[in-house]
């Protein structure tokens, strides 16, 4: 049985907002919210007033800029699938009215560029944009549930300076501490070596990764769940000694080549695991250069990071170029 009227105006559609079935008597009940249309737009209005993107209607725009208003109501969300599969967008502007973006953008294969307001919360988007390339996360992002996966041209991110949750490095997202890994963008490519000083690789920080090889320093305890899941072009992952906690499906078996130390809790880890797929290779101890040691000058006033040259700030806590920490690099 369903239960509830849908009062219907002319020319208005509906759409299903929410249903449920009581444990008593499983019925179902359904709850509907009126589809309005504006322009390219499809939305619905929400509890407080403002309005939520549910659909884009229009096969025909390149550069596209969201409105803050729609009939005079301000536009706070964009809901799950409203721009999915579109093939003609290249270029995105999302106002700082806009607070939530759901699961709003993937398969936009032509989409090039993405501009997050200063407003925009919560992303829950962008996942397999092929092409794209450049991404601008705003003052107010806090949270990134499963974005930006499967895009391969994308190498690095860009974020507003005072942003309070998350910093870049080296185009790699982090948290503002720098003492958590969020995301690297799947498109970075070559040897990558986490900056020293990380302690955390966050789930799913490399699902996808392009990266050739990863080297893990000796600050980082803890690889969240599916920190390298589907790393499946990987030549060589290594894993220090310091890593005390792995999570499920943290590392791909498709990684052709996992070197860890011996008597490590990665080795342990893999012995329980019991899974011969994983090629791994032991150590008695890792060599000082895989672990994104810091490097002194030999100019007494200037200062270069020792695994990639840069000349840096005098008083540089970390490399803006590569994120190795600096200590003591003074001579």
């Amino acid at each position: 049985y369903i239960y509830g009227i849908l009062h219907r105006r002319p020319r208005e559609r509906y759409v299903l907002t929410n249903a449920f079935i009581t444990s008593s008597s499983s019925h179902l009940q359904i709850i509907a919210q009126a589809l309005n249309t504006q322009g390219m737009f499809e939305y619905t209005v929400l509890d407080d007033g403002t309005l939520s993107i549910f659909d884009f209607i229009s096969e025909q725009v390149e550069h596209l800029e969201i409105p803050e208003k729609i009939d005079g109501k301000v536009v706070t969300a964009i809901s799950s699938h409203a721009f999915s599969d579109n093939q003609t967008i290249k270029t995105l502007r999302i106002p700082d009215s806009v607070k939530t973006i759901e699961y709003s953008f993937p398969n936009c294969n032509n989409l090039e560029s993405a501009y997050l307001g200063d407003g925009v919360e919560s992303v829950y988007a962008f996942d397999c944009c092929k092409k794209l390339k450049n991404v601008y996360l705003g003052k107010s992002v806090s949270d990134l549930e499963h974005s930006f996966h499967n895009c391969h041209e994308l190498s690095a991110f860009e974020i507003a300076p005072d942003n309070d949750y998350f910093c870049v490095i080296d185009g790699v997202l982090f948290s503002k501490d720098k003492r958590k890994l969020v995301l690297c963008p799947c498109g970075k490519k070559g040897i990558y070596t986490i900056p020293y000083g990380t302690k955390v690789i966050g789930e799913d920080a490399f699902e996808n990764s392009d990266l050739e090889e990863i080297i893990i320093p000796n600050t980082v305890e803890i690889l969240e769940y599916g920190a390298f899941e589907y790393t499946w072009g990987m030549k060589k992952l290594t894993i220090p000694s310091s890593v005390v906690e792995i999570g499920y499906e943290a590392i791909s078996a498709g990684i052709k080549e996992i070197v860890i130390e011996q008597g490590s809790y990665a080795q342990q880890y893999f012995e329980e695991l019991d899974d011969d797929r994983y090629h791994l290779t032991v150590v008695s101890k890792l060599p000082a250069d895989e672990v994104a040691a810091p490097i002194p000058a030999n100019n007494s006033d200037k200062l270069f990071c020792r695994r990639c040259g840069t000349q840096l700030p005098i008083d540089s806590d970390f490399c803006f170029k590569c994120g190795t920490k600096v200590e003591n690099s003074i001579v």
